[in-house]
């Protein structure tokens, strides 16, 4: 229970942060900012769901060396997705392009999410939850007071929205990892590890994809078919919505992912039909009023 508390707390605080920053900023930034940071985000989005391969997935369940192996194959892959972005990006600011710095930027908070995403599948494997409480208040607070400090510089408005994401995630994996840093192996992944991780994954980052793009989709097709109004507003309105979905899911996905993990390496199946049912049952309980306030919110949106 403490531990719950922790998460929802640190999860709160950081969300609380990053919605009031964000109210600031739509009042002073145009449309067309919101809509080059969301498709930023969205590209990231639909990059960080397949960069890592899904290893982090697999990495809390298995046993220690098989979980090293998946995890070098995940950062192996996450570092060749990460250089032909930049490489890409870097072509396409040098050409004068617009779509270069969405690529460039985009790629690295990517990496920094697919980071994040394997630091998580190390401190779950461990039961170190607390440490994602210290990292999402630190990278909550340090994107709502840079976003703040940046909307007083002649900056871009999509820089203003974009930097203070992107060091804020920086930030919070080094929180991370500071305290998981130990049982962090980060080296180059074999042809053995990438059979093993395909193995293990099968079609998953395919669902991955799948699944972010359906979300993200709009994000780039809106700026690119010329709505750019009208994806500066979805990308607002996203920014302003996610919190509920982000405070439900990082309180509650480390708990039970983290007790779940151990009866499967234990192979104890009876005790996970068991655990699986309480937490479906006490989700479904609590749809009810977090689905009534979510409409309650979007129609005063």
């Amino acid at each position: 229970m403490r531990l719950a508390a922790k998460l929802l707390g640190s999860s709160v605080l950081a969300q609380i942060a990053v919605l009031a920053a964000t109210i600031v900023a739509a009042r002073r930034l145009a449309p067309a900012d919101f809509a080059v940071y969301g498709a930023i985000t969205g590209l990231a989005a639909i990059v960080a769901a397949v960069n890592t391969l899904a290893a982090e997935s697999r990495a809390a369940v298995v046993d220690e060396g098989s979980s090293n192996a998946l995890l070098r194959a995940g950062w192996t892959a996450m570092l060749a997705v990460t250089v032909v972005f930049v490489l890409a990006g870097a072509a396409g600011v040098a050409a004068g392009s617009p779509v270069g710095r969405v690529l460039l930027l985009g790629g690295g908070c990517a990496a920094l999410v697919g980071t994040q995403q394997l630091l998580t599948a190390v401190v779950l494997r461990h039961h170190q939850q607390h440490l994602l409480a210290r990292g999402r208040i630190l990278q909550g607070l340090s994107n709502a007071v840079l976003l703040l400090m940046l909307l007083r510089t002649s900056l871009n408005g999509y820089l203003i929205l974009t930097l203070p994401w992107l060091v804020s995630l920086a930030l919070g994996d080094v929180a991370i990892w500071l305290g998981c840093r130990h049982h962090v192996r980060v080296s180059g992944g074999t042809r053995q590890d990438f059979a093993l991780l395909r193995r293990e994954v099968r079609e998953q980052p395919v669902a991955n994809l799948l699944g972010s793009s359906v979300a993200a989709m709009p994000l780039l097709l809106l700026p690119a078919l010329g709505f750019t109004a009208y994806a500066g507003l979805w990308a607002l309105v996203s920014r302003i919505l996610n919190p509920i979905v982000n405070t439900i899911n990082n309180t509650l996905q480390p708990l039970y992912y983290a007790r779940a993990a151990e009866r499967v390496r234990a192979n104890e199946w009876a005790e996970l039909r068991t655990l699986h049912g309480r937490w479906r049952n006490a989700l479904l309980l609590a749809a009810l009023p977090i689905a009534g306030g979510g409409f309650v919110l979007c129609y005063w949106v």
